[in-house]
């Protein structure tokens, strides 16, 4: 048996580095076909040679879809997947054209900084996937250097994932600018993760011979104390059958304290409840541990920044509902600001949307997700029902005379009805949105294929093109809502009768 296992993992070792291998060779094999450096016949033979390589397609959309290489190589990669006859998507051939295009543009900015030139290329940054945002900052600093931290140093703080992208990517240009932004970013962050990224960085420039001074990043041990950053956090829930959770926000006070913010809102009627106190860090240690046992919903930890545009959200929907907030009003500047006015959902920042949209498997699960405890509440309310439960009962206790066959098809098209006529645009969003926030929670709990699941649910909704009826989620929502009721009308049923007092 050991002798066994030893020669399975020298075969994976083996496969492990034929991999690498092949790897190497295709990288070069991409820049010089694609890179300017061949004539047109050589070119051919390149792809002629990449054509033969059985790796070459799964190791090129690696490269054209991963991280860790540059805008440039992406779009060589691409080109010679379509030379190859496996294109990728068309949309994500365009949006990694229109990342390379950005890029130019970030040139001229280097060139002659202008406000309104920046504003467009951050709008545009934000609203790239994080694998196109990291090729970016990449490819930028390749072409540019040292210029780069001009429009590096305004981007930074714009969000976690980019901080997260810039701190990573400064540690391959060892100039004392890279230092410096670093510092900077590590003292202007609520992010630990950011911190820890931008220490690794630190660390790597320092092997490089790079100068650095902040004891903070110093290997050796300083005896002088220094008391730890005071930075905010955010913690969220889980999401009810009703579009409601809980938002907790703990921000540093004015003396050594903390202001304490509890919202609990919903996406219909926006934030129902506000609650605020201000607690001592040790109080809140405590408090917090009670919170997360005894809610009833599972509770993450979530971007601070994050959870102030959901408390902001949450109450400009109650005003536009007609419900006032006074006390939220009068604390709301003690809470800060969100980093920006709109803010893309957390899932997108661990979980790449193009891969789950190319996951066909996934949507077609996505009926399942009934089956994990935070959804195990969730159905449609009642009210908005009542006709569908109407129509499935007297479909069940009908006298026409039809086979099983034909009344199964009967109650299938009354489903399928109600899911077309009750999911309108609007409520697609509505469970469109809910599902990416239920994705993020589901993804912290530590389950990834479960998150996926969501999130695929999510972007099937966004696509004008699926018509309800045929999104397995809302099929399956829209059926253990009808046999939720109509049990319920048999409980009730039962209960007058047992209240009837016989002669």
């Amino acid at each position: 048996m050991v002798r066994k296992k030893s020669l399975k993992k020298a075969g994976k070792r083996v496969e492990a580095g034929q991999k690498s291998k092949d790897r190497k060779k295709i990288l070069k094999l991409v820049d010089e076909a694609k890179g300017g450096y061949l004539g047109p016949e050589e070119v051919d033979n390149a792809v002629s040679e990449l054509r033969r390589n059985p790796q070459s397609a799964s190791l090129l959309r690696e490269i054209a879809l991963g991280r860790g290489n540059s805008l440039a190589r992406k779009i060589r990669a691409a080109d010679i997947l379509k030379d190859l006859g496996t294109p990728l998507d068309e949309e994500l051939q365009a949006s990694l054209k229109a990342a390379f295009n950005l890029t130019e543009e970030s040139h001229g900015f280097l060139k002659d900084p202008d406000e309104k030139l920046f504003l467009t290329i951050s709008a545009q940054v934000s609203q790239l996937s994080s694998h196109l945002q990291s090729a970016f900052v990449q490819q930028l600093m390749e072409e540019a250097g040292e210029k780069s931290l001009l429009l590096l140093t305004r981007i930074a703080g714009t969000s976690e994932v980019m901080d997260l992208i810039i701190a990573e990517s400064l540690a391959g240009l060892p100039i004392q600018g890279a230092v410096d932004l670093l510092y900077k970013m590590s003292a202007q962050t609520d992010y630990k993760t950011v911190r820890k990224t931008v220490k690794r960085s630190l660390y790597r420039l320092k092997e490089k011979g790079a100068v650095i001074k902040d004891w903070r990043f110093e290997d050796s041990q300083v005896s002088v104390f220094r008391p730890p950053a005071r930075v905010s956090e955010g913690y969220l829930s889980a999401i009810d059958n009703l579009g409601a959770r809980l938002v907790l926000l703990a921000q540093p006070g004015t003396t050594r304290g903390l202001y304490l913010f509890e919202v609990l809102t919903d996406d219909t009627e926006g934030m129902t409840e506000f609650q605020n106190t201000e607690i001592t860090r040790k109080a809140y240690k405590e408090y917090l541990t009670l919170f997360k046992e005894e809610s009833p919903l599972p509770i993450v930890e979530a971007d601070p920044s994050y959870c102030r545009f959901l408390m902001e959200e949450g109450y400009a929907l109650a005003i536009r509902k007609g419900h006032s907030m006074p006390v939220f009003s009068e604390w709301k500047n003690k809470m800060g600001k969100p980093h920006n006015e709109t803010q893309t959902p957390l899932i997108y920042s661990y979980v790449r949307d193009d891969l789950i949209r190319a996951d066909e498997y996934l949507l077609r699960r996505c009926g399942t997700l009934f089956e994990l405890p935070e959804f195990s509440n969730w159905t449609i309310e009642s009210r908005e029902i009542e006709k569908y439960v109407e129509m499935i009962r007297d479909a069940n206790e009908s006298k026409l005379i039809l086979t099983p066959v034909q009344k199964e098809e009967r109650i299938f098209q009354i489903y399928n009805d109600a899911v077309e006529e009750l999911f309108n645009r609007e409520k697609r969003f509505i469970y469109g949105r809910r599902l990416e926030e239920m994705a993020y929670v589901i993804h912290k709990l530590g389950r990834e294929e479960d998150a996926g699941l969501c999130l695929a649910a999510s972007l099937a909704l966004k696509d004008t093109t699926m018509p309800s009826y045929h999104h397995p989620f809302l099929l399956v929502l829209m059926e253990r809502s009808v046999s939720f009721a109509l049990r319920q009308e048999e409980k009730k049923e039962r209960e007058d009768l047992s209240l009837i007092v016989r002669p």
